[in-house]
Protein backbone atom coordinates (compact mmCIF):
# COMPACT_ATOMS: atom_id res chain seq x y z
CA UNK A 1 0.00 0.00 0.00
CA UNK A 2 2.92 2.29 0.36
CA UNK A 3 3.40 2.45 -3.45
CA UNK A 4 -0.07 3.78 -4.10
CA UNK A 5 0.41 7.24 -2.53
CA UNK A 6 3.74 7.66 -4.34
CA UNK A 7 2.18 6.81 -7.67
CA UNK A 8 -0.64 9.17 -7.02
CA UNK A 9 1.71 11.89 -5.91
CA UNK A 10 3.94 11.49 -8.95
CA UNK A 11 0.99 11.28 -11.32
CA UNK A 12 -0.55 14.33 -9.68
CA UNK A 13 2.74 16.23 -9.96
CA UNK A 14 3.02 15.33 -13.63
CA UNK A 15 -0.54 16.48 -14.28
CA UNK A 16 0.02 19.76 -12.41
CA UNK A 17 3.23 20.36 -14.33
CA UNK A 18 1.44 19.65 -17.62
CA UNK A 19 -1.38 22.03 -16.63
CA UNK A 20 1.18 24.79 -15.95
CA UNK A 21 2.86 24.15 -19.33
CA UNK A 22 -0.49 24.33 -21.10
CA UNK A 23 -1.36 27.57 -19.30
CA UNK A 24 1.93 29.12 -20.41
CA UNK A 25 1.37 27.93 -23.99
CA UNK A 26 -2.18 29.28 -23.95
CA UNK A 27 -0.94 32.67 -22.72
CA UNK A 28 1.71 32.76 -25.48
CA UNK A 29 -0.90 31.93 -28.12
CA UNK A 30 -3.21 34.63 -26.77
CA UNK A 31 -0.39 37.20 -26.99
CA UNK A 32 0.43 36.21 -30.59
CA UNK A 33 -3.24 36.30 -31.55
CA UNK A 34 -3.60 39.76 -30.01
CA UNK A 35 -0.58 40.95 -32.03
CA UNK A 36 -2.00 39.52 -35.24
CA UNK A 37 -5.39 41.10 -34.62
CA UNK A 38 -3.73 44.44 -33.93
CA UNK A 39 -1.73 44.16 -37.16
CA UNK A 40 -4.85 43.08 -39.00
CA UNK A 41 -6.95 45.99 -37.81
CA UNK A 42 -4.38 48.76 -38.10
CA UNK A 43 -2.62 47.74 -41.29
CA UNK A 44 -2.35 45.45 -44.23
CA UNK A 45 -1.05 41.95 -44.77
CA UNK A 46 -0.53 39.46 -47.54
CA UNK A 47 -4.10 38.27 -46.90
CA UNK A 48 -5.63 41.72 -46.29
CA UNK A 49 -4.31 43.75 -49.19
CA UNK A 50 -4.43 47.54 -49.47
CA UNK A 51 -6.93 48.85 -52.01
CA UNK A 52 -4.26 49.95 -54.47
CA UNK A 53 -2.29 46.68 -54.47
CA UNK A 54 -3.24 44.68 -57.55
CA UNK A 55 -2.33 41.31 -56.03
CA UNK A 56 -0.28 39.63 -53.30
CA UNK A 57 2.85 39.70 -55.41
CA UNK A 58 2.79 43.49 -55.68
CA UNK A 59 2.31 43.84 -51.93
CA UNK A 60 4.95 41.24 -51.02
CA UNK A 61 7.49 42.71 -53.46
CA UNK A 62 7.07 46.22 -52.06
CA UNK A 63 7.58 44.92 -48.52
CA UNK A 64 10.50 42.66 -49.47
CA UNK A 65 12.30 45.39 -51.44
CA UNK A 66 12.27 47.71 -48.43
CA UNK A 67 9.94 50.29 -49.93
CA UNK A 68 7.54 49.97 -46.97
CA UNK A 69 9.09 51.10 -43.68
CA UNK A 70 8.51 48.72 -40.79
CA UNK A 71 7.19 45.84 -42.89
CA UNK A 72 7.63 42.53 -41.08
CA UNK A 73 7.48 38.96 -42.26
CA UNK A 74 6.08 36.04 -40.27
CA UNK A 75 6.48 32.87 -42.26
CA UNK A 76 5.05 33.69 -45.67
CA UNK A 77 2.92 36.61 -44.50
CA UNK A 78 4.10 40.22 -44.80
CA UNK A 79 2.44 42.85 -42.61
CA UNK A 80 2.76 46.61 -42.46
CA UNK A 81 1.00 49.60 -40.97
CA UNK A 82 -1.49 51.44 -43.16
CA UNK A 83 0.47 54.67 -42.69
CA UNK A 84 3.68 52.96 -43.84
CA UNK A 85 1.94 51.65 -46.96
CA UNK A 86 0.60 55.12 -47.77
CA UNK A 87 4.09 56.63 -47.36
CA UNK A 88 5.94 53.94 -49.32
CA UNK A 89 8.55 54.85 -51.88
CA UNK A 90 7.62 54.49 -55.55
CA UNK A 91 8.63 51.32 -57.32
CA UNK A 92 10.26 53.04 -60.27
CA UNK A 93 11.85 56.37 -60.90
CA UNK A 94 9.68 58.47 -63.15
CA UNK A 95 11.70 59.61 -66.10
CA UNK A 96 11.07 62.77 -68.06
CA UNK A 97 9.90 62.05 -71.60
CA UNK A 98 12.69 62.09 -74.14
CA UNK A 99 12.17 63.94 -77.35
CA UNK A 100 11.93 61.52 -80.21
CA UNK A 101 13.19 62.08 -83.73
CA UNK A 102 11.75 65.07 -85.47
CA UNK A 103 9.28 64.47 -88.24
CA UNK A 104 11.28 66.66 -90.61
CA UNK A 105 14.89 65.59 -91.18
CA UNK A 106 17.46 68.23 -90.36
CA UNK A 107 19.08 69.89 -93.40
CA UNK A 108 22.58 69.38 -91.99
CA UNK A 109 21.93 65.67 -91.62
CA UNK A 110 20.71 65.49 -95.20
CA UNK A 111 23.84 67.31 -96.37
CA UNK A 112 26.07 64.91 -94.40
CA UNK A 113 24.38 61.96 -96.04
CA UNK A 114 24.62 63.54 -99.48
CA UNK A 115 20.86 63.77 -99.85
CA UNK A 116 18.61 66.66 -100.71
CA UNK A 117 15.19 67.61 -99.47
CA UNK A 118 12.28 66.91 -101.71
CA UNK A 119 9.21 69.04 -101.79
Amino acid sequence: MQNTPNRRTSKRAVLLLRRAELAEESARIDRELAELETDHVSGYSTYRLPPDAKNRGVFNRACRDGRVDGATKRGRVWTCAAEAWAARRPARVTWAPVEGPTTEPDDTLLDELGLRRTA
